[in-house]
């Protein structure tokens, strides 16, 4: 299967939606934050993340070698931006709650000791409050998606391979969705607790988004179906771009899976269809160099614009106490997305490239030996 650069765009694109709700919502604009719905965006991320994983799985990778490569890809990054926050919160003593979600630094080191781990989204409030959005609020779908990464492979067993154990997994799973959705997790449960379990709210536990994973790993499933198909009559699935959509908005009330399906099905055409209208669109503007730029820096982007977008805002207010709403958006957004593109570009040479690259460089020693 040859790799598919549109869905780097993706991610570029992805990640810019994220920012341009966090740049409302710095500038005071909570309605325009809200309108633009940035979990959507990261629904979407998390989709997208369901595809990949099953793609990399798929080619071969054992567990050993692929947990240690997914670790250099997430955690370095992660980390020198957890560090900026945590630094922009401890030296100057900001009390914003749009960026961090603790008011004091009394429980700092076990913060910490989670997000190290990149555990802190699976945390219920009653054992951590506030952990999953402490001092990086973006990073909780890092945590999400690290939980992922442990038990993918064994989900990759499971369906490709139906075992017993791997099936534990699998249904186990499922049956924690089915508690959590029940909202059963607590006393029921657990009688000698005189609290129930409550989560983030963010929905960072895995179970509470495994249906997002399992409809990627599912389109993984049909794009693989589809390039064993013999190529005698190509599919005309251009209509199928623009009518499925709606239809999967209504069934589903997702905006996240119906961008997907917009994405996926145009993808499909283009590669194994006829290529309608909206394959060649997206090719040309995902497939272009901005935004495939956008998409090797996304990672970054996503992770540094809270400290950028909190730095910038405090500057500005310090400087002009008397700023305007519009006036305060203009430096916001201008000063903050070029800061942001520019320490994402630096992470990505100094940071996330070298590590991903050491990364390969360490599993394919194991293979050799």
């Amino acid at each position: 299967m040859q790799h598919i650069k549109e869905l780097d765009g993706l991610r570029g694109g992805l990640a810019l939606w994220v920012v341009a709700a966090h740049v409302a919502l710095f500038s005071g604009y909570r309605e325009g934050y809200r309108a633009l719905h940035p979990s959507a965006a990261v629904d979407v991320f998390i989709i997208l993340s369901g595809f990949v994983i099953f793609y990399l799985l798929h080619h071969g990778e054992d567990y050993r070698t692929f947990i240690t490569r997914r670790f250099f890809r997430l955690w370095p990054v992660f980390a020198v931006c957890l560090a900026l926050a945590v630094s922009l919160k401890l030296l100057l003593g900001l009390a914003d709650h749009d960026a961090f979600r603790v008011s004091d630094d009394s429980q700092l080191a076990p913060h910490l000791i989670l997000h190290g781990l990149m555990l802190h989204g699976a945390v219920p409030r009653e054992v951590l409050p506030n952990s999953v959005l402490a001092y990086l609020p973006p990073a909780w779908s890092i945590s999400l998606e690290w939980q992922f990464y442990l038990l993918a492979p064994l989900l990759f067993a499971f369906v490709a391979r139906p075992a017993f154990k791997t099936g534990l997994v699998f249904f186990g799973l499922l049956a924690l969705r089915v508690l959590v959705e029940a909202d059963l997790i607590g006393p029921p449960l657990f009688p000698w607790m005189k609290q129930r379990w409550t989560f983030s709210g963010m929905e960072a536990f895995l179970p509470e988004k495994i249906e997002l994973f399992g409809l990627g790993a599912a389109s993984f499933f049909g794009w693989k179906w589809l390039g064993t198909r013999p190529a005698t009559t190509p599919l005309r699935m251009n209509w199928l771009v623009f009518a499925a959509p709606p239809l999967v908005f209504l069934l589903t009330k997702s905006v996240a899976a119906a961008v997907w399906s917009v994405v996926m099905l145009a993808l499909m055409d283009g590669r194994y269809g006829a290529g309608g209208f909206a394959a060649g669109f997206l090719n040309q503007l995902l497939g272009s160099r901005t935004w495939q730029f956008l998409g090797a820096i996304s990672y970054g982007v996503y992770l540094v614009h809270m400290p950028v977008l909190t730095l910038v805002r405090h500057v500005a207010r310090c400087q002009w106490p008397d700023l305007t709403g519009p006036q305060t958006l203009a430096i916001v957004a201008i000063g903050g997305l070029a800061l942001t593109i520019g320490l994402a570009w630096l992470l990505h040479v100094t940071v996330e490239r070298p590590c991903i690259r050491y990364g390969k460089q360490l599993t394919q020693r194991w293979r050799t030996r």
